[in-house]
């Protein structure tokens, strides 16, 4: 599904028309648009870009490639780099997806006046970090009279926000949002700095399709607004999907996310597999544990798994024993292996 462009509904209210890949359009809603998504394919790659090195195109080169048919409106920015012989398009609804997080929790005011104030408000002697006003009125405060912190955010997405509030390009990256939507297009004014993110979607030959970002790292270009002079200028973001190790997917809890290697493969090296073969003979309670099975091509899938943030009935697991896999998963993590693994693999990649 394809959004075209920002209209009005029939009572007034902003929305977001779409296109399938038959052509048939429909509208939805500030807050479906939270669940509009672009087919996210399985090739994946680790990138480091400077913001300034992007360049927005027309969404035509994508909409072919990805079979859409002819006839879009060109309203929805798309924006282009290239790297090693690769060029990579960047829809801005992919860009929005990354950024501005929890979408169910920012989107509403994200496309509102005033929305980032209404949010959140930098946290006095806190640098980096915000306070979310719709909290103030049904959360329990700490010793100090703080809020506590929403569950719906994650350190990323806190740190993501206190730069928004805190430098000039960030925060006319949030404003521009609403700014282009008053107009029909789905765009953005691009903020200062260098990403360090994984970048999903689909190699077509010397273009590669994103259709997921999964942000890392920041470090700012520019020097922060006056009041927020002890900010942080390099953010770490890698927390900003649900909050791994805190957040239970499926009735399993989620350990730290796992890096990827620099060609954009999650599987296991020989060096790896060796070492991480090592870490599960040490905690086993009994020798059969594993004798039926080569472990290493569902620790390969739980890697992918982790990593993406895929759903555990969508992760192809070998033999399909996804139920395998979540126990050996369970169990690992119950015992601290698996945090052993992923520390383990944090290092070397």
């Amino acid at each position: 599904m394809w959004a075209e462009k920002f209209m009005r509904d029939e009572d007034g209210k902003l929305c977001v028309q779409t296109v399938d890949l038959d052509g048939e359009r429909a509208k939805c809603s500030i807050n479906e648009l939270t669940d509009l998504s672009l087919k996210t394919d399985s090739d994946s790659i680790r990138i480091t870009t400077n913001f300034s090195d992007w360049k927005k195109c027309r969404p035509t080169i994508y909409l072919a490639l990805a079979d859409f048919p002819q006839g879009i409106d060109e309203s929805h920015s798309v924006f282009e780099i290239e790297s090693n012989g690769i060029r990579y398009l960047i829809p801005a609804l992919v860009l929005m997806h990354a950024f501005f997080r929890p979408k169910h929790k920012v989107f509403p005011d994200l496309f509102s006046p005033a929305g980032l104030e209404r949010l959140c408000i930098p946290m006095k002697g806190v640098p980096s970090d915000v306070e979310f006003l719709d909290m103030r009125l049904h959360s329990p405060t700490t010793a100090d009279g703080r809020t506590r912190a929403s569950p719906y955010y994650t350190e990323g997405h806190r740190r993501t926000l206190a730069w928004m509030w805190s430098f000039p390009s960030a925060n006319k990256f949030w404003n521009s949002i609403f700014r282009h939507a008053l107009c029909g297009l789905i765009s953005a004014d691009l903020p200062l700095g260098t990403l360090s993110a994984i970048f999903r979607g689909r190699r077509t030959r010397q273009y590669f399709l994103v259709t997921e970002i999964r942000l890392r790292r920041l470090a700012t270009d520019e020097c922060p607004f006056e009041f927020a002079a002890n900010s942080l200028t390099n953010f770490d973001l890698n927390d900003v999907g649900p909050r791994l190790g805190s957040t239970e997917c499926g009735g399993i809890t989620l350990s730290s996310t796992i890096n990827l290697h620099d060609n954009g493969d999650w599987a296991l090296t020989d060096n790896e597999w060796s070492d991480v073969s090592a870490i599960i003979e040490s905690g086993k309670t009994h020798c059969r544990e594993g004798s039926k099975f080569d472990l290493r091509p569902m620790i390969d899938a739980l890697i992918r798994k982790i990593g993406c943030g895929i759903a555990w009935q969508k992760t192809s697991f070998p033999d399909n024993k996804l139920n395998l896999a979540r126990f050996y998963y369970r169990k690992w993590l119950k015992d601290g292996r698996w945090d052993a693994i992923v520390n383990c693999l944090n290092k070397v990649r």
